[in-house]
């Protein structure tokens, strides 16, 4: 078989705005450390710097200084795990070429295992590649950095769904190119059985899906976020006694508004867990139509009303790799869903609504669901709204 080249998708959207964060971050301590220099050399015509809140301390040189270094790190590597050149996969009759973040990795086929793959989280796959082999200490720590975890004979690699093609792909690709070096040739595969919603489907029984637990705990991280915010805040501003009292003497309303913005905080805390938990997320199925709670909001809608229900592969929405979700059109306001597209990069175009892969069964089995429930409950005729 001729030689094949898989490298990470150019079109990340999210890794771009983190390392356009960076960048910012880092470019303006740069730019104070570059003022204090010059004010601590006393260079001739810096009398201006001072203007723009450039302060002429060693201890503000050194701190600016080493925060500019700390996310110019960060933003070189994240260019390098995005970058196309230096994260790839070469597959040719003699093995395996792995390259992530510039570190290569060659393994012949007849180590290697066939390749899988996986969930790695509520809506997003990975594919799971093992090796045979002998593996000493050095190269187990080499692996770490190359998603890898390795024990004395055996590594296992998990590859993340940036490639250009959708992970299935290149998995397919990785054990048909195994198969053709090693000879193998693997029997037809056997007519899969029904899946239990399916079988549901078939005797007309409702159905629910709920939220998984994995996908509970990322928003639980979301929800408690705003309390990150407010610990930030309080050490960068010094809010001490002496800091409010000040302010109480000078503004007893500014005192105020400070005194509310934690207590804001945490109120939208609250409401963000309350919204995010299981109970407040799910999609059931019956006779009647569609129900689907998102964030504590509930929508419902009759099977006649809504199009077909299409699984998609959103390349470049999450830093983890493709985040999976199912669209469909339904009537309806719009402006609700307006941004929920937006977050996911969508088309604009109404109406469409966006079902979020953070469910305990794979997206493309719900997808598959939901046409064979619409499908069943108009008849079996109509498959478009």
């Amino acid at each position: 078989m001729q030689s094949v080249t898989y490298r990470f998708s150019e079109s990340n959207r999210s890794l771009d705005i983190v390392a356009l964060l960076c960048f910012a971050l880092a470019l303006y301590p740069l730019l104070m450390t570059v003022g204090t220099g010059l004010l601590l050399l006393d260079a001739p015509g810096t009398d201006w710097i001072k203007s723009y809140g450039v302060a002429e301390d060693v201890a503000n040189f050194w701190a600016h200084l080493a925060m500019a270094v700390t996310m110019g790190l960060l933003f070189a590597f994240i260019l390098r795990w995005k970058s196309p050149f230096l994260n790839f996969l070469t597959l040719d009759d003699v093995g395996l070429t792995y390259v992530i973040m510039g570190r290569r990795r060659t393994w012949p086929w007849r180590e290697i295992e066939s390749a899988a793959v996986a969930i790695r989280w509520p809506g997003l796959q990975a594919g799971k590649l093992t090796i045979a082999g002998q593996f000493g200490w050095g190269a187990r720590i080499g692996l770490l950095f190359m998603n890898g975890l390795a024990s004395a004979t055996r590594v296992t690699i998990t590859l993340p769904d940036f490639y250009e093609p959708p992970i299935e792909d290149v998995v397919a690709g990785i054990n048909g190119h195994r198969d053709s070096a090693l000879g193998i040739k693997r029997p037809p595969r056997e007519e899969a059985q029904p899946s239990p919603p399916m079988q549901a489907v078939a005797a007309g029984q409702s159905i629910t899906f709920s939220m998984s637990k994995a996908a509970f705990r990322y928003q639980r991280i979301l929800a408690f976020a705003p309390l990150i915010v407010i610990a930030v805040a309080l050490i960068l501003f010094r809010m001490d006694g002496d800091l409010w009292s000040e302010l109480w003497s000078t503004s007893e309303e500014l005192a105020w508004l400070y005194l509310a913005i934690p207590v804001l905080l945490l109120f939208t805390v609250f409401m963000t867990y309350r919204s995010l938990r299981p109970e407040s997320n799910s999609l059931r199925l019956d006779a009647t139509g569609i129900t689907y709670r998102r964030q504590g909001r509930r929508y419902a809608w009759p099977w006649k009303d809504v199009s077909v229900f299409e699984h998609r592969k959103l390349a470049g929405s999450n830093m983890a790799g493709r985040r999976q979700v199912i669209t469909f059109s339904a009537p309806g306001r719009d402006w609700t869903w307006r941004w929920v597209r937006r977050l996911y990069g969508l088309p604009a175009a109404p109406p469409t609504v966006v079902i979020d892969g953070l469910y305990d069964t794979p997206v493309e089995e719900i997808a598959a669901t939901l046409n064979a429930y619409r499908e069943r409950a108009l008849g079996g005729g109509d498959t478009s709204a």
